[in-house]
């Protein structure tokens, strides 16, 4: 590792999970990312995703807001990936610290993307957190993890892998008829046939969803940066006419 690039970036993630769960496995997880390169950051940053079937409308972080910031102490795989089908990593930190920033950070600190990753400079924290989320970064409580309580993690992941796909009923409108899904899936493979069928019907029937006929450099290259896990500034569009 170049000693140079350790602690140089921040990954900030856009997240239904609570406090209490990030607590109990001392990381935040699923995320679709190139592990070499999380494993270099200082930080993680949690923000709230309000948006999930598993939320409890009674959380005290609003959507947008970020709520924790851990100090990373490695990536590993994620324990979910037998349901999601797919590579997925687990950031985890050693120390944390609750952060209580009633405002939108998601929107003010990545720009409100779409893309549930982002990468920040680590340097520019501290400005960023006073300037956008009137918070003061060098006087965050940070505190030692406990031991890991995965009786707790694993209720948890079973509730959420319920809503992915297994042993899954749910009813979605789509042009006034409602598709109903009964029963649970045997394998891995027919939750994943199953989750898609699903969200074929949510991406249709959302009312909160524009998707464009055309994306703009800046987008393209945001979409480029997560797929290839690569910088923006480092991405290079030409369009020939």
């Amino acid at each position: 590792m170049n000693k140079s690039e350790l602690h140089e970036e921040s990954i900030f993630v856009f997240t239904h999970k609570t406090t209490e769960f990030l607590t109990s496995i001392n990381g935040s997880t699923s995320w679709k990312i190139e592990p070499s390169r999380a494993k270099k950051c200082k930080y993680i940053v949690c923000i709230k995703n309000v948006n999930h079937d598993q939320v409890d409308i009674n959380e005290y972080a609003s959507h947008g807001e970020a709520f924790l910031i851990g100090r990373v102490s490695d990536v590993v795989p994620s324990s979910t990936n037998k349901i999601r089908g797919e590579d997925r990593y687990t950031v985890k930190f050693d120390q944390y610290a609750e952060i209580n920033s009633r405002s939108k950070a998601w929107k003010k600190l990545c720009g409100g993307q779409r893309w549930p990753v982002k990468y920040l400079k680590t340097a520019e924290l501290p400005m960023l957190f006073m300037d956008e989320l009137q918070v003061n970064f060098d006087s965050l409580d940070f505190q030692d993890v406990q031991e890991e309580n995965w009786e707790f993690a694993n209720k948890y992941l079973e509730k959420e892998n319920e809503i992915l796909g297994f042993n899954i009923i749910s009813k979605i409108s789509h042009g006034g008829a409602v598709t109903e899904f009964t029963g649970g899936p045997e394998t891995p493979d027919d939750a994943m046939n199953m989750l898609k069928h699903r969200r074929a019907y949510e991406m249709k029937d959302s009312d909160d969803l524009t998707i464009p006929k055309g994306i703009s450099i800046k987008e393209a290259k945001t979409r480029l940066s997560f797929e290839y896990d690569i910088p923006e500034e480092n991405i290079e569009i030409i369009l020939k006419g």
